[in-house]
């Protein structure tokens, strides 16, 4: 296999793996879809032209993307280079250095998609409060059977919610 063909099949490997965490990460930090997008282009065009020397992927992308935000944020605040690194670069740090908040917030959202209420008691108590599932089933009435079959549906329900927010795996939140 030629040199360029291998590159641009690893390329695209990292491209499938990464892609929905840098854009699920930027789109958490700004609030817009499409500006997320555009930023996670530029975080993969960026990575291409460099791919050769990249030794740890991940820490690259990482470190681009928050230089990538940072030069959003600049343009957007319509400062000099100078000044707006010192007000954004706190906000852009915490961001990047605290991921579990976003990380967090992104598991809120997929357990407050599920529509009934008591499937998010039932979740709360058996994924967040470690409780059997008959220990569970006393608190809202319903057998142990009952509540190992929501629980798995409403299991599939959050990778679902996930899945269209192109994470396919706990481990891409990380």
């Amino acid at each position: 296999m030629p040199l360029l063909e291998k590159k641009d099949v690893l390329f695209t490997g990292v491209y499938s793996d990464y892609y929905p965490v840098v854009s699920g990460a930027l789109y958490t930090k700004i609030g817009n879809s499409q500006v997320a997008e555009d930023l996670a282009q530029e975080v993969f065009l960026a990575l291409y032209a460099a791919f050769d020397r990249v030794e740890h992927v991940r820490s690259w992308l990482f470190t681009t993307m928050k230089n990538v935000l940072y030069d959003h944020y600049r343009v957007a605040m319509n400062m000099p280079e100078e000044t707006a690194y010192h007000e954004a670069h706190d906000d852009i740090t915490l961001t990047f250095v605290n991921g579990f908040r976003d990380t967090r917030i992104i598991l809120e959202q997929a357990v407050e998609s599920v529509p009934d209420p008591v499937d998010r008691v039932l979740f709360d108590l058996i994924a967040v409060q470690n409780h059997s599932y008959q220990e569970a089933g006393n608190h809202v009435g319903l057998s142990s059977r009952q509540v190992r079959y929501r629980y798995g549906l409403i299991n599939r329900h959050i990778q679902d919610h996930l899945g269209a927010r192109g994470i396919k795996s706990i481990e891409d939140l990380l």
